[in-house]
């Protein structure tokens, strides 16, 4: 189901290899679904550089030296600040009563909400 709803990563570890057969067998998703998730995965792989040499990819050259440099804490506060972005909810953007609820985001793909919903 999330390959049909744009789960593109289909290199997500065993998740996929164990039972991407199966929710195409159950009528999950097609393959033709898969084939779309597997061209946009390779798309941004490619875009990102990975089938590029090693030698003309910079994240490569990073080693245990340039953890925790005043550089990388500064980057982390200017990405996490950027990210802010929806938790602040500008605009009224989300559907959240101001005041109401409690989220928290725990990871890149779970968040945590309290609260009623308008």
């Amino acid at each position: 189901m999330a390959v049909k709803d744009g789960g593109d990563d289909v290199d997500s570890g065993n998740t996929y290899y164990e039972n991407l057969l199966r929710g195409v067998e159950l009528g999950y998703c097609s393959m033709d679904d898969v084939d779309q998730a597997v061209k946009n995965t390779l798309k941004v792989r490619f875009e990102l550089g990975l089938f590029d040499p090693t030698a003309n990819q910079p994240l490569t050259k990073l080693n245990s030296k340039d953890v925790g440099t005043d550089a990388a804490a500064e980057l982390n506060l200017r990405a996490s600040a950027e990210s802010m972005v929806l938790l602040k909810n500008e605009n009224n953007v989300l559907p959240l009563l101001p005041g109401k609820y409690k989220i928290a985001v725990v990871g890149p793909h779970l968040i945590l909400a309290r609260g009623p919903w308008p």
